[in-house]
């Protein structure tokens, strides 16, 4: 029977990839999870009169608050856009 001084390829390779899985958690998801989470805080704090920036960069005020999904923006005199929640990317100003 032979009997081999070189580690296995799996002893090899398994410190390398519990490496890059930890460096994965910390780099990626971890800080998408605080994300997500501000954001969600940030859309629970919306209110009518609140300055929002919506995702494809238009800027307008809240005009009505619709069920959990939509909210009503105006963009300009006259013009009301209806948005989805998630579509609000930054409050800009909230008016009291």
């Amino acid at each position: 029977m032979e009997t081999f001084d070189t580690p296995s390829a799996l002893v090899q390779f398994l410190p390398l990839a519990s490496v890059v899985i930890v460096a994965f958690y910390f780099l990626w998801f971890r800080p998408k999870k605080r994300r997500e989470r501000a954001h969600k805080r940030m859309l629970a704090t919306l209110r009518r009169g609140s300055q929002v920036a919506i995702g494809g960069g238009i800027i307008g005020t809240i005009a009505r608050m619709g069920d959990f999904q939509d909210v009503l923006v105006d963009i300009a005199d006259g013009v009301q856009v209806r948005v989805m929640r998630k579509a609000i990317s930054e409050v800009l100003a909230v008016e009291d």
